[in-house]
């Protein structure tokens, strides 16, 4: 007894097979379109407002090290160039605001007898804390002493970025560019993840989508620390 197997039938059912399968994955592929679509158009939206919020909220910070030996107590007073004249200045020892005067340079008084290395701080965004002129003789003055080296950052100020989260929320809108549509927050972070600032009043409607990444931030006093920001659109 012989037992034929038609090769025909073989080859009809295969072929049938794989034209379904394409048929499911070209109707799979046009379900899922409009949503990858959307996903696509919401994460371009997301990382716009994420670099236009760095932007606004950002600003330069400078920051000069001044050395000084003053074992032995040679100096009672230095006196120092600024660095760039039309920006607020806070001068600090050991990350701590010390004394300082201000009038075409920088003069701090009263030296002790050791090792010092100030760091003078520039930029619009710091609070200004000089205090009364240091009485300062010729011989017990420094002028420009040992410059170590000048960071010069750009960091997130908390005081630009909440002016930025306080604003009115359409008028934002408008300057940003993003249309009625789309609704957006966004809030600063401590490096606990620990809310510092951020938008008022904002009620979730819908599926979010998040964007939170890394950054330098700084307050009124100069102090830079790391922290995130962290963005949502819907």
């Amino acid at each position: 007894m012989f037992i034929i197997f038609s090769k025909k039938g073989s080859h009809v059912g295969v072929v049938l097979s794989f034209v379904i399968f394409v048929v499911f994955l070209v109707f799979l592929f046009s379900a899922l379109q409009p949503a990858l679509k959307i996903e696509k158009d919401k994460e371009a939206i997301l990382e716009y407002i994420s670099n236009s919020i760095i932007e606004l909220s950002s600003d330069n910070l400078s920051i000069e090290n001044i050395i000084l030996d003053n074992v032995g107590s040679t100096y009672d007073c230095i006196v120092i160039d600024k660095l760039e004249s039309d920006k607020k200045i806070i001068v600090k020892s050991n990350e701590i605001i010390i004394p300082y005067y201000i009038n075409e340079q920088i003069i701090v008084g009263n030296l002790e007898a050791k090792k010092y290395l100030f760091k003078i701080y520039y930029s619009d965004l710091i609070v200004q804390q000089s205090s009364t002129q240091p009485t300062c003789t010729a011989e017990k003055t420094k002028t420009n002493p040992e410059i170590g080296f000048v960071d010069e950052e750009n960091v997130i100020f908390i005081s630009k970025f909440s002016e930025i989260a306080n604003r009115n929320y359409n008028s934002l809108k408008q300057e940003l560019g993003i249309s009625q549509k789309e609704d957006f927050s966004f809030s600063l972070l401590d490096a606990d993840k620990i809310n510092i600032t951020e938008m008022k009043n904002i009620t979730i409607t819908a599926n979010i989508y998040v964007n939170e990444f890394p950054v330098l931030y700084s307050n009124e006093n100069g102090e830079i620390k790391s922290g995130f920001i962290n963005v949502k659109i819907w």
